[in-house]
């Protein structure tokens, strides 16, 4: 009797089988190369459907470690003409564009290729001698979804998580690239406020494009993009039972807030002596243990930074912009190569502590402001980054030769003008006198 059932079970095990195949024929009876081929063809007909382009929201590094940024693309007949945010990194207009190649080929399904350099898309895809990772950005893209106007992907190398979306035809790209750069250029960093009837504190990191809340014992961290009016969590973030993704940004109240959800919002804490980007520009009487002589410094055009001008035709010193201090960091800094090979460098100095000098980029100095808006005088006060023991009141030109010291940089016509010396020693001040 046990053999019949047992007899029955397998007879019926395959008939079951048999209609399992029979509709797992029905199901895929279109060739897997076909299927591919179909799918890359509609989604290239998607691509190129979108008369004024896509929204192309670009996130980047290891574990997205640098947050994302915004690139406007448009598709047709094979080409991707792009802008984006990077635009002012690379010395270029917002809303300046850059025309190459592009493809959807097949790796295991659709892949968005930019085949051909694109001097904006391929920036941060970009590996250097000294980092061949570079920003761990990706230049091909997995095609996961797609609806009529969102197509998910993700970076084939990096597999950071990117999205695709349809712009409206009245978008203009270099009025929308300019409010988007126009946030990031309002935002402040530190923040305190009430996440449902709780105190919180916040934090946006702007070199990183990451936002931190903390509320009690409870703390969220999430990259963001920022957008026309504020900023863009990567995935929605839920911290004391509230869920939000998007933040608005006021620039009269100085306040990050949830639209239409009054119970959570953030006000910026400026500190004392904090002052805007655009006050620094102007010229400037630049005095140190040698003598005073003229500078000017100039933003940059992602203000992030100054160059100082004036120390020699040869090179720019930079000045970055802390906006959670509200002032400029001097730190050390390559200058540039000379005929022999030798890399010049400006590096931090601490005379006061015994004469060592450094040249970790992270090792530098404040700008501190005196308070006055019609007579403005920095003093340096060392910015504590580098270490404890190490105060800089000092910079020296300084030689590397394969990353390693080549001593006191003895090239006299990469010294400042008018100073025969590799040492800049004792930096007094610097006194604006003009806008």
């Amino acid at each position: 009797m046990k053999k019949i059932f047992l007899y029955i079970a397998f007879v019926a095990g395959i008939v079951s089988l048999q209609s399992c195949l029979h509709e797992e024929d029905d199901l895929f009876d279109t060739p897997a190369a076909q299927r591919i081929e179909e799918t890359v063809k509609a989604d290239r007909l998607l691509l190129e459907s979108a008369s004024n382009g896509w929204k192309f929201e670009y996130y980047y590094g290891d574990e997205y470690d640098y947050g994302g940024v915004n690139f406007l693309l448009k598709f047709k007949d094979g080409k991707v003409t792009a802008t984006g945010e990077t635009t002012v990194l690379l010395d270029l207009e917002p809303g300046q564009t850059s025309t190459s190649s592009y493809d959807i080929v097949t790796d295991k399904g659709p892949v968005l290729s930019f085949n051909t350099y694109n001097d904006i898309l391929h920036e941060l895809a970009q590996p250097y001698q000294s980092d061949v990772d570079g920003y761990y950005g990706d230049y091909e893209f997995v095609i996961q979804k797609t609806t009529n106007d969102s197509i998910y992907m993700k970076g084939k190398k990096w597999g950071n998580k990117v999205l695709l979306t349809r712009l409206p035809d009245d978008v203009n790209w270099t009025e929308y690239m300019n409010s988007v750069i126009g946030t990031s250029y309002d935002v402040l960093t530190d923040y305190v406020g009430t996440v449902n009837g709780a105190e919180a504190t916040a934090e946006l990191d702007v070199n990183y494009n990451w936002f931190s809340v903390e509320v009690g014992e409870d703390y969220e961290e999430m990259p963001f993009i920022f957008t026309t009016t504020g900023i863009k969590l990567r995935e929605p973030m839920t911290i004391n039972g509230k869920e939000f993704q998007f933040l608005d940004y006021s620039v009269e109240t100085r306040q990050l807030s949830v639209v239409g959800d009054p119970s959570i919002s953030f006000t910026a804490q400026i500190p004392d002596g904090w002052l805007p980007f655009d006050f620094f520009a102007g010229t400037y009487n630049f005095r140190y243990n040698y003598g005073t002589f003229p500078v000017t410094l100039v933003p940059d055009k992602a203000h992030q930074r100054y160059l100082m001008r004036g120390l020699n035709d040869k090179y720019d010193v930079v000045l970055d912009y802390s906006r959670a201090k509200g002032t400029l960091e001097w730190c050390s800094q390559s200058l540039g190569t000379d005929d022999s090979g030798i890399n010049v460098w400006l590096c931090a100095w601490a005379i006061g502590d015994g004469g060592s000098l450094t040249w970790s980029t992270s090792a530098g100095a404040y700008l501190v402001w005196n308070g006055s808006e019609t007579n403005p005088v920095f003093t340096l006060t060392d910015n504590r980054r580098y270490d404890s023991t190490f105060h800089t009141d000092s910079f020296i030109f300084w030689g590397l030769s394969g990353g390693s010291s080549a001593g006191a940089y003895a090239g006299t016509d990469w010294y400042a003008f008018g100073v025969n010396n590799y040492r800049m020693s004792y930096i007094t001040s610097l006194t604006k006198t003009g806008n």
